[in-house]
């Protein structure tokens, strides 16, 4: 029974993606250090590494699109924006991912 209840709590927590996660969203910098996004900074930060817009010292625009397999409806498409001020910098992001039946979109703010 303990085992049994072991392995329940490790995987209560996992998740598992089989087809789409939002690291594609970042764009061509991620894509090519193999879908990493925590070392980003610049306008690329808002998309993955909100920690790092602190680099960003005048207002900053990225836009991405990518099209899975080639195959029309699995298309990503992200836009986000970052805007210093005296107070720190703010950001907002955008990402949606699908086609007219099925479509995942993630909104985010950051500071």
């Amino acid at each position: 029974m303990r085992g049994v209840l072991l392995c329940m709590l490790l995987l209560f927590g996992t998740t598992i993606v089989a087809q789409f996660s939002f690291t594609l969203g970042t764009g061509a910098e991620s894509v090519s250090m193999g879908r990493t996004s925590v070392c980003l900074d610049g306008p690329s930060a808002i998309l993955g590494n909100q920690a790092a817009m602190i680099e960003s010292n005048s207002f900053s625009l990225t836009a991405n699109a990518a099209r899975r397999y080639n195959i029309e409806g699995l298309d990503i498409f992200s836009i986000g924006a970052i805007y210093p001020t005296t107070l720190g910098q703010f950001g907002v992001s955008l990402q949606q991912y699908g086609f007219k039946g099925y479509k995942e979109q993630k909104f985010g703010l950051a500071y």
